[in-house]
């Protein structure tokens, strides 16, 4: 039940008609906007915006125009041109061969893979296997940064972790 306010005889009453746009006034039989019914029909009302928001920007967005600072990503080359995340998953799906290693341009930890995969006939590939499963994952969580100290820029010849 709505009440509205005749805008003709300036009379309140109340219309039991709450869906209907339009409804005729009691008193003087002048046309009444339902405004209420016009507020709950879909197109005609706005939603209200949140304070210092601007109209038409979805709350919790930022103004438009604005661009967030871009995060390098995973596969993104650093400044020595070696990706981490190529890294990674060499790492992960050739680890035991040593293929990572050759990659970051340690060619010693590569070979030492190789040779410890090769003559062992996989008795130990299960271990260096295991041993570039864990760095695999961890390239993937260390920044470019810390990749690159890590693995790439070293002076060491065989980093593990």
């Amino acid at each position: 039940m709505a009440t509205l306010q005749c805008p003709n005889c300036k009379q309140q009453f109340a219309t039991q008609f709450d869906n209907a746009p339009q409804v005729q006034c009691p008193y003087c039989g002048a046309i009444v906007n339902n405004v209420a019914a016009t507020a709950n029909r879909v197109g005609y009302a706005q939603p209200q915006q949140p304070y210092g928001q601007p109209y038409g920007q979805p709350y919790g967005q930022p103004a438009y125009g604005y661009s967030a600072p871009q995060q390098p990503g995973v596969f993104d080359n650093g400044p020595s041109g070696k990706s981490r995340g190529v890294a990674g998953l060499l790492a992960i799906l050739l680890g035991s061969l040593g293929v990572h290693y050759f990659y970051c341009g340690k060619a010693t930890a590569g070979v030492t893979f190789l040779l410890v995969t090769l003559i062992s006939c996989g008795f130990l590939a299960t271990l260096t296997a295991i041993v570039s499963l864990i760095q695999g994952i961890m390239m993937f969580t260390k920044t470019q940064e810390e990749f690159e100290a890590t693995y790439v820029n070293t002076t060491n010849s065989f980093p593990l972790f």
